[in-house]
């Protein structure tokens, strides 16, 4: 599990870098720094908290169904990112509460097996 987690992962950073060159026309890892103030290690990091509370069903989910999580998740944590400094004292508790609300949405609506 601890695999499709970390490859999870790296597919929502895929997505998140696609988000910001899609609509930022972001051209390099420093566009990146300075629309979202981490780099791609303390981002990497970021969406590691998030892809390790998610539910252990969703990765049981049919791959179209997980795609769409993928690109939620990138979507999320990109509008979540633009609108915080991580440099703030608030910013880790802000972080967590994002990441604790984000996946108590996502088990909330995965199906019932």
């Amino acid at each position: 599990m601890k695999m499709q987690r970390q490859q999870f992962t790296d597919e929502v950073i895929d997505a998140i870098h696609h988000i910001l060159k899609i609509v930022f026309n972001v051209k390099s890892k420093q566009d990146i720094q300075n629309i979202v103030g981490m780099n791609d290690n303390q981002m990497t990091a970021a969406v590691n908290q998030l892809s390790d509370k998610l539910p252990e069903t969703i990765f049981n989910q049919p791959q179209q169904k997980l795609e769409e999580l993928k690109n939620i998740c990138a979507r999320e944590f990109v509008f979540f990112q633009v609108q915080e400094k991580p440099a703030e004292a608030n910013y880790q508790r802000d972080l967590a509460n994002f990441i604790t609300i984000f996946c108590r949405d996502i088990a909330e609506n995965q199906p019932q097996g």
